[in-house]
């Protein structure tokens, strides 16, 4: 019998084909991808409503907003811009922006100093007019456009800067031929030139402030070691550089930088290469690896990262110092050490040096309890012809309290000399170094072996 042939297999049907598989695999990961974007998107969105919420900006527009309008015809800007065009066409510009520091000590002022001096005060005298009426005025909006971010156009800092040097020449100068009361006009007016930034949103400005103050305690201190103050005449100088203590800034600083890190983060990768590193090459690598950081979702993470440490900021610098200065560079340090492993490119790149600027702040803050202090010592020299031993004896007749060192951790220190006394912060680098050496006014912030200083040799 002859057999039947074997059965031919039957081909099994595939129930998924190989490119069905890798499309539904790539459609889920998409899935996941777009979920992952979207929750991120949304914590980002909700942390930004909750700022918001609190009646701060968030974007340029809003800062721009922020920054209050003021009428035209009570506008100080209106009468500075025309110190500013004096001054600016001017052969003594370049010594003004130069004019930092006077000679320390009683001595006499350099013959080509006050020469010097002279001359700018003489190519500027039309200025002082304008700086008078301005002074009159109490509310202050410089035509500053916040929308470019880090663009945004700022001159009249410098130019700030330079009439508050003018006005420290003419102080000095008064001095000279003993007439303090116009001395004491001048450092009235320099103080008026820091306090027409009051109202700017931006950490820059704020640093300016300091540096226009460092031009009134100069003079002051120029006065001090040349000449006795009446008790009437100090009890003015008390009360002016009280107003320069300001509480609020330093808020409006970290409320403006978020604006433009924010806006940073909105950017394309090329405008944020533009931003962060302008001459970087090669450009294509460096723009290619901003977006494998933008599609992976780490871009987003960087910026949530960002507000939560603006977020901690906010809350530091409402402690008390120095805790908040130590609570300051724990925030800077993480973000440094956490940029390269965790991909916090953004944050690690903006947050430093936003903190770095909170310290120098700090610094222009020593420099007036110390001048507040110095002031008071004064006091106290007129009322029982000597020096005090120590600044307790200060208390309570003419200082509530002697004033913490927020870089020491105690209160500032005090040094009778032979001829006058001296009155000291360690500060940045939290070491005593003696209060011999002064910390430069544009120390970096790890200076070694300097002091906060603020002396008289009388």
């Amino acid at each position: 019998m002859r057999s039947s042939p074997p059965p031919i297999p039957r081909q099994r049907r595939r129930l998924f084909h190989p490119a069905a598989i890798v499309l539904l695999f790539l459609v889920l990961l998409a899935t996941v991808g777009v979920g992952y974007h979207w929750w991120l998107a949304a914590r980002i969105q909700h942390r930004l409503a909750a700022v918001r919420a609190a009646h701060e900006p968030v974007s340029l527009a809003e800062l721009n907003a922020y920054y209050p309008t003021v009428p035209a015809s009570s506008n100080a800007p209106t009468a500075y811009a025309r110190a500013f065009a004096i001054v600016q066409e001017s052969r003594s510009a370049r010594f003004l922006q130069r004019l930092e520091q006077l000679p320390s000590g009683s001595g006499q002022l350099p013959a080509e100093t006050q020469q010097s001096m002279q001359s700018a005060c003489d190519q500027n005298a039309g200025a002082f007019e304008a700086l008078e009426q301005a002074a009159r005025l109490k509310l202050c909006r410089f035509p500053v456009d916040y929308r470019p971010g880090w663009n945004a156009l700022l001159p009249h800092l410098r130019l700030l800067q330079q009439c508050a040097a003018l006005e420290l020449c003419r102080g000095v100068l008064a001095e000279q031929k003993g007439d303090l009361d116009s001395a004491l006009e001048c450092t009235s007016r320099i103080l008026q030139l820091s306090a027409a930034l009051n109202s700017e949103p931006d950490l820059i400005s704020v640093l300016i402030q300091r540096r226009i103050e460092f031009a009134a305690s100069e003079l002051l201190r120029w006065l001090l070691n040349h000449r006795q103050l009446s008790d009437p005449q100090i009890t003015e100088l008390h009360e002016m550089f009280k107003g320069a203590e300001r509480k609020n800034q330093v808020e409006r600083a970290l409320i403006s930088d978020r604006c433009f890190v924010v806006a940073t983060f909105d950017s394309s990768s090329g405008q944020i290469l533009d931003t962060i590193d302008p001459g970087y090459s090669p450009r294509f690598g460096a723009i290619l690896g901003l977006q494998v950081l933008r599609v992976s979702g780490r871009f987003k993470r960087d910026e949530m990262r960002y507000l939560e440490d603006v977020s901690e900021c906010q809350k530091a610098i409402l402690l008390s110092l120095p805790s908040a200065l130590d609570r300051l560079e724990q925030i800077s340090q993480t973000a440094k050490q956490e940029a390269v492993p965790k991909k916090f490119i953004i944050t690690g790149m903006f947050l430093p040096p936003l903190v770095k600027g909170l310290r120098q702040n700090a610094v222009g803050a020593v420099r007036l309890s110390l001048l507040q202090t110095a002031l008071a010592l004064e006091q106290y020299r007129l009322a029982f012809g000597r020096l005090p031993n120590s600044l307790a004896s200060l208390c309570p007749r003419f200082l509530s309290t002697v004033p913490t060192d927020p870089f020491g951790k105690k209160e500032i220190l005090y040094r009778r000399e032979p001829q006058g006394y001296v009155v000291y912060s360690v500060g940045p680098d939290r070491h005593d170094n003696g209060g011999i050496q002064q910390l430069p006014l544009e120390a970096k912030i790890d200076y070694q072996d300097r002091d906060i200083i603020f002396s008289v040799a009388r």
